[in-house]
């Protein structure tokens, strides 16, 4: 049976991805694929409707496939939403220490992105707290979400919140994680940070 035949009998074949979605070998080659919509179900849990990316047959030998990182995202908002455990994904000890592994990644995630996975949180590097003098101005380093492959990216810093502390609205480089912001005090006592600058 072929993949074409095995996921077209589990789930909807999608009509010519490729126009939208295209997929790259190291060597800078196509890859062929087929997308197919289908209703995974990991341990106890159902995710309908998921994307899956299938390989195919001519290109593949025999292999183990890969969990996308769209589903360990259906499965952590399940986790957190419905206050399920990781056995719940599965009731072998190997694989649930994998979900975990994965389960920690996703919750380091969530401390500086927002549910759409665009826009997130800087937050001070500084173990204690940041103390900024009044009429002064200072630069600070922020921690953020750290891009794909640890690759180096644009993004908008502003402010969120009311603050006596001014965050200027700028466009910063994200380095491994970390971001530069400029920060003001105008009133003549010291302040405090109190809401994290927004990055989007």
């Amino acid at each position: 049976m072929t993949s074409k035949e095995h996921f077209g009998q589990q789930g909807a074949l999608l009509e010519d991805p490729s126009a939208w979605l295209a997929l790259q070998a190291a060597n800078g080659l196509a890859i062929p694929y087929l997308g197919v919509l289908l209703d995974v179900k990991v341990g106890d849990v159902l995710f309908p409707g998921c994307g899956v990316v299938v390989v195919k047959d001519h290109c593949l030998a025999n292999t183990n496939g890969l969990v996308g990182t769209n589903i360990i995202k259906h499965c952590w908002d399940t986790l957190t939403k419905d206050n399920l455990t990781v056995p719940s994904l599965s009731s072998e000890r190997f694989q649930q220490q994998s979900w975990r592994n994965a389960m920690r990644v996703c919750a380091k995630e969530a401390r500086f992105a927002a549910s759409d996975g665009f826009t997130g949180y800087v937050r001070t590097i500084n173990r204690y707290p940041l103390e900024i003098p009044g009429h002064s101005e200072v630069l600070v380093w922020g921690r953020t979400k750290a891009g794909i492959q640890k690759r180096d990216y644009q993004c908008l810093v502003e402010p969120f919140g009311e603050s006596d502390v001014l965050t200027a609205r700028a466009v910063s480089t994200v380095k491994q994680g970390k971001v530069t912001h400029q920060s003001e005090k105008h009133k003549q006592h010291p302040g405090l940070p109190t809401t994290p600058p927004e990055a989007g």
